[in-house]
C-alpha cells in the first residue's frame, strides 16, 4: 500500500514525475456538478499568483475592520440553503469548497490595503491579516491536489513576514514553506528548512502564541525526520520538546488556526508512527488519545492515521474500515480528497474480496461520487496509487513502468 508520505516522495523522485502525478490529484470527475471545490480554484490562482506586495491589482477593499470580522469568526458568512456559519468553523471542518469561494477576495482586498494604507501601523496590520489569510488558502489548495498553488501561498506569507520584521509571522511564514515544499527527493530539505525555523525563532519565544509556532516548526521537524531515513533520535528529540511545549499552555491553544496543544501533539505522535511503519506503536499511542476536543479536521486526520494503521494489519480490517468512517463523518471533503484514504481502501478492498465488509468498501467510493460537494472517488478509482502506470518520455519512445503491492513497506 502506497500510503505513506515517504513511501509515495520516494517512488515520485525515482520515477522523475510529480507526487500529483503519482497519484493522481487532482481526483475529479467527469460530472462538473460533483466537483464544488475545485470549482473555486480558478479564482484562487488568480489571487495567489497575480498579486505581489504593494502591487494589488483591484483599488476598492472593505475595511480592515470588515475584513477582520470575518475571517476571526466575529460576522457570520452563508453557505447556502439559509445556513449561515463562521470562517473558524469552515476551517475547522476541512469546508474546502466555501473556503475557497471566500478566500481569494479576501486575498485581493488585503492586497489593496496592504497597498493604500495610510501609515506604517494600518500596513503592518494587513500584513499580519495577509499571512493569516493565506494559511488556509495554502491549506485548501494542497488538500485538493494543487501543490503549486499552495507553495505560491506559502511565498506570499513569507514576503509579508519580512515585510512585518516579526519573528512569530516568519515562523508561521516558514512552517507553511516546509508544509508546502515539494517531497519528492526533499525530505532532507524539509527538516533543514523546520530546524532553521525552530533556532530562529526560539530566542523570540516569550508568550503562548510564539509557543505554539514553536511547537508546530517542532512537530514538522520529527514528521520530517521520520520521513527522512527515520531519524528516530531526531524524531524523540523533537517529539519531546513539543510536548513539553504544549505542557506549558494555559488553554487550548489555536494560534493561527494551528490547533497546538497537548492532545494534537499526541495526534502527531500517532502520525509520526505511522509515517515510520510502527504500525502497532501507533494504534497503541492511539488509545490515549482523546480527540474529542480537538477541531474536526484534526479529528480527521487522526482517525485516518489510525485508520491506515490498522488496515497494515491482519485481522483488524473492520476496525480499520469503522475508523475510517470516523474521519470521513469528521471531515468528509478532506477525507475524500485524501491520497492516503484511496489507497488505504483500495487495499482493504484486495484484503477482503467475497465478504460483507468487501461490499460495503465498494459501496464507499460510490457514495463518496454521488455527493455534490466533493469529488467522488468512483470516477477517478482505478489506477490507484499502489498500482500506477506512469508514462516516462524516452529519446524515442514512451516506457511503461508498473509499481504494484510490491512497494516496499508491505
Amino acid at each position: 500500500m502506497l500510503d505513506r508520505r515517504s513511501h509515495i516522495s520516494a517512488v515520485a523522485a525515482a520515477l522523475r514525475v510529480s507526487e500529483v502525478d503519482l497519484t493522481g490529484q487532482p481526483y475529479m470527475t467527469a460530472d462538473d456538478g460533483k466537483n464544488g471545490p475545485h470549482a473555486k480554484i480558478a479564482a484562487m490562482r488568480r489571487a495567489l499568483a497575480t498579486n505581489e506586495i504593494g502591487d494589488a491589482l483591484i483599488d476598492r477593499a472593505r475595511s480592515p475592520a470588515q475584513l477582520q470580522d470575518i475571517f476571526y469568526g466575529r460576522t457570520t458568512v452563508e453557505v447556502g440553503d439559509g445556513r449561515v456559519t463562521t470562517v473558524p468553523e469552515l476551517r475547522q471542518e476541512s469546508n474546502l469548497a466555501v473556503l475557497g469561494g471566500l478566500l481569494p477576495d479576501m486575498i485581493d482586498e488585503i492586497h489593496c490595503l496592504v497597498a493604500t494604507a495610510r501609515d506604517e501601523r494600518q500596513r503592518a496590520d494587513a500584513l499580519r491579516l495577509l499571512v493569516e489569510v493565506v494559511h488556509p488558502a495554502a491549506f485548501v489548495c494542497s488538500i485538493l491536489g494543487y501543490p503549486d498553488l499552495a507553495r505560491l501561498a506559502a511565498v506570499q506569507a513569507a514576503e509579508a513576514a519580512r515585510c512585518l520584521d516579526d519573528p512569530v509571522y516568519q515562523g508561521v511564514a516558514d512552517f507553511m514553506r516546509a508544509m508546502t515544499a515539494p517531497r519528492a527527493g526533499s525530505w532532507d530539505r524539509i527538516l533543514k528548512i523546520s530546524e532553521d525555523a525552530v533556532n530562529r525563532l526560539e530566542p523570540h519565544v516569550t508568550d503562548e502564541v510564539g509557543i505554539q509556532v514553536y511547537g508546530m516548526l517542532h512537530l514538522t521537524a520529527a514528521l520530517a525526520a521520520s520521513a527522512n531515513s527515520h531519524r528516530m533520535d531526531c524524531v524523540n528529540a523533537h517529539l519531546a520538546e513539543a510536548a513539553d511545549l504544549a505542557g506549558r499552555l494555559s488553554g487550548g491553544g489555536n494560534a493561527f488556526g494551528l490547533s497546538f496543544n497537548a492532545v494534537n501533539v499526541g495526534v502527531w505522535q500517532v502520525m509520526v508512527a505511522a509515517e515510520s511503519g510502527d504500525y502497532p506503536t501507533a494504534v497503541g499511542l492511539a488509545r490515549d488519545v482523546d480527540v474529542s476536543p480537538l477541531p474536526r479536521n484534526r479529528r480527521c486526520q487522526f482517525n485516518l492515521e489510525v485508520g491506515r494503521s490498522l488496515a497494515h494489519q491482519r485481522g483488524k480490517e473492520r476496525e480499520a474500515v469503522m475508523t475510517l468512517k470516523q474521519a470521513e463523518n469528521a471531515a468528509p471533503q478532506r477525507m475524500r480528497n485524501s491520497t492516503a484514504a484511496r489507497e488505504t481502501v483500495t487495499y482493504l478492498l484486495g484484503r477482503v474480496r467475497a465478504t460483507g465488509l468487501a461490499r460495503e468498501l465498494r459501496a464507499w467510493p460510490r457514495a463518496w461520487a454521488s455527493r455534490t460537494d466533493s469529488p467522488g472517488l468512483a470516477a477517478a478509482w482505478a489506477p490507484s496509487a499502489s498500482c500506477v502506470t506512469v508514462f516516462v518520455a524516452g529519446p524515442a519512445r514512451c516506457w511503461v513502468r508498473r509499481l504494484t503491492h510490491g512497494f516496499a513497506g508491505r
